[in-house]
């Protein structure tokens, strides 16, 4: 039971393909339920983008909708980069540079932009 709990909180990365797999599936499945909501909510809003996006992400489940869509989307693109370079790329060596390499990106991209993200809504409040 502890191994299937670790298997499953490794959120896809772990060697295993079966959690990776879930994972994948999970993400999507999450990426089209967020996008069908925030959809929905930009439907609401007027004409001019920018300073109506500015307004729609003022309200705190709008940035948390956008931050958690963000966080899924790079999660579900890491996945599927990496398991396209263990499909093809041969050498273990160039595997684990370029894996550690992409989870390095990926962390520092979800970084940015929850930090940008958080900017824009302290500026406006």
């Amino acid at each position: 039971m502890f191994n299937f709990l670790r298997k499953f909180f490794s959120f896809g990365f772990s060697k295993d393909g079966l959690s990776h797999w879930i994972w994948q599936r999970i993400s999507a499945l999450l990426m089209i339920l967020i996008f069908v909501v925030i959809v929905f909510s930009f439907q609401k809003l007027p004409i001019a983008f920018t300073k109506d996006f500015n307004s729609w992400i003022k309200t705190p489940i709008n940035l948390i909708l956008f931050i958690i869509f963000f966080l899924v989307v790079v999660h579900h693109s890491t996945l599927g980069m990496l398991n396209i370079f263990e499909d093809y790329v041969q050498s273990k060596k160039r595997k684990k540079i370029i894996s550690t390499l992409l989870k390095m990106i990926s962390f520092l991209l979800i970084f940015i932009s929850v930090i940008s993200a958080w900017n824009i809504y302290s500026k406006i409040v």
